[in-house]
């Protein structure tokens, strides 16, 4: 019998896999067409309270969409507070901390208390597939934090080889509602 946890397990190793043979080109490449995938899109154009992903060296770079639209929209970013995650305004590079999980920057900005406020959210995963589901990196933060953002439209956010057929899914495994994946046809 094969169990949901042991696909996970495989499916994650398998991806690690191809985070780690991935040049900085394609990165760099598939980053700036997911930036344009967002940026372009009439979700993004109608939403004011986004909340965003900083990378992991293994991610997509979305930080120049966060400073060049900084002007015209609110951007959030998730911090890491035991097995939660808190969503603190992001006030720019210069107000960011190192957090202590995952060695990647936080925003050291306003707690926001109101997650209703979030319209729009950027979600970082390991795998995606075309009906929701997502594969994260195993700790739950955001299966977590989704339910808490109901007035939120989510998007799996990832490069082109995570999108896989099929991501074994456990009933506590929250849905995307939609993908942003260099090579897809924009959602709008």
């Amino acid at each position: 019998m094969v169990i949901i946890a042991d696909q996970k397990r495989e499916l994650r190793k398998y991806m690690q896999s191809k985070r780690q043979n991935m040049s900085s080109r394609f990165r760099h490449e598939e980053s700036t067409a997911l930036i344009d995938m967002v940026s372009g899109s009439n979700f993004f154009r109608s939403a004011k309270n986004i909340l965003v992903f900083w990378p992991l060296l293994d991610e997509p770079d979305l930080r120049p969409l966060y400073t060049s639209f900084a002007l015209e929209k609110r951007f959030y970013l998730p911090t890491v507070v035991g097995k939660s995650l808190e969503i603190r305004f992001f006030e720019g590079v210069d107000k960011m901390v190192k957090g202590n999980h995952f060695g990647i920057l936080e925003s050291a900005g306003e707690l926001l208390e109101d997650l209703s406020l979030i319209d729009m959210v950027l979600v970082p995963g390991v795998a995606f597939d075309m009906s929701g589901g997502r594969l994260g990196r195993g700790g739950g933060y955001y299966d977590k934090i989704i339910p808490q953002l109901s007035g939120a439209t989510l998007f799996g956010t990832g490069f082109s080889f995570q999108l896989v057929d099929n991501v074994p899914r456990e009933h506590f495994d929250a849905l995307v509602d939609h993908l942003f994946i260099p090579g897809m046809k924009n959602i709008d």
